[in-house]
């Protein structure tokens, strides 16, 4: 029989084993969770990225079928086809004029991808000029729409210390609001509860809440320098991804040096 003393020596080692244990499990726990949290980052990225490539590849096929860029949609509605009110403005991915389904403009945070175009590469009928070119002869003629030469006007902030040649222009902007989503209409149709006014000038612009300067919209690619951390500490988190008018055009089927298809 166990003395008194050797008893709560025992129950005293227990206890330490046991709290050792507590601790080491915390550890692993903790370790755990990073670990899935840092997965599921990744992952929305990834998301993000595969919804940027079948929008580009639809993008590619409309131009090639149709000869121009189809404006965004109405941030209201949500019925995903263009509308020519919003040509110059940041709207959403008119996934429907696209023929995409509506989960394939979506991002891996759950929200619609905006969308931006240089209007001049709209179709005549909705205020554009059909196509882009500084460098002749770049005119081109898929399915029998004649491209007209204009010089790229879509402008991404923060300016460039020198202004981008003129080919490498952007023809289209497409934009995730990423993990903080503000300014973000969510996949249901919504808009995203955010703060009424935003953190940041950079993400208020891209989510078309504040004009940017001028008749053309000009998303922000990375924060603007001024912009103050949110009170919850957010920062810009925005992901972009554009398409030079030039490639875009060389991927519809033609060639720098005239008519024709790869």
């Amino acid at each position: 029989m166990l003395s008194p003393l050797r008893s709560a020596a025992r129950r005293g080692v227990t206890l330490m084993e046991m709290a050792v244990a507590l601790a080491l499990l915390g550890v692993m726990a903790g370790g755990g969770l990073a670990a899935v949290g840092a997965l599921r980052a990744r992952t929305a990225d990834l998301r993000t990225a595969l919804a940027f490539d079948r929008v580009e590849a639809a993008l590619t096929r409309i131009v090639l079928t149709n000869g121009a860029l189809p404006c965004p949609a109405a941030r209201e509605g949500g019925d995903g086809r263009q509308d020519g009110a919003w040509c110059r403005k940041i709207g959403l991915v008119p996934w429907a004029s696209l023929g995409l389904a509506g989960a394939d403009a979506v991002d891996g945070w759950g929200a619609r991808l905006s969308y931006a175009i240089d209007p001049a590469f709209a179709a005549p009928a909705l205020g554009g000029r059909s196509w882009a070119g500084d460098y002749p002869p770049l005119d081109c003629a898929p399915a029998a729409q004649a491209f007209a030469r204009a010089a790229g006007t879509l402008a991404l902030n923060p300016p460039a210390a020198a202004p981008p040649l003129p080919h490498a222009t952007p023809a289209f902007v497409l934009i995730s609001h990423g993990p903080n989503r503000f300014g973000a209409i969510l996949a249901d149709g919504r808009a995203f509860p955010g703060q009424p006014h935003g953190d940041s000038l950079a993400e208020r612009v891209n989510a078309g809440l504040t004009p940017s300067p001028g008749p053309i919209p000009a998303p922000w690619v990375s924060a603007d320098p001024g912009d103050p951390a949110g009170p919850n500490g957010q920062r810009f988190d925005d992901r972009l991804r554009w398409r030079p008018w030039m490639v875009l055009m060389m991927e519809a089927g033609c060639r720098p040096d005239g008519p024709g298809a790869f």
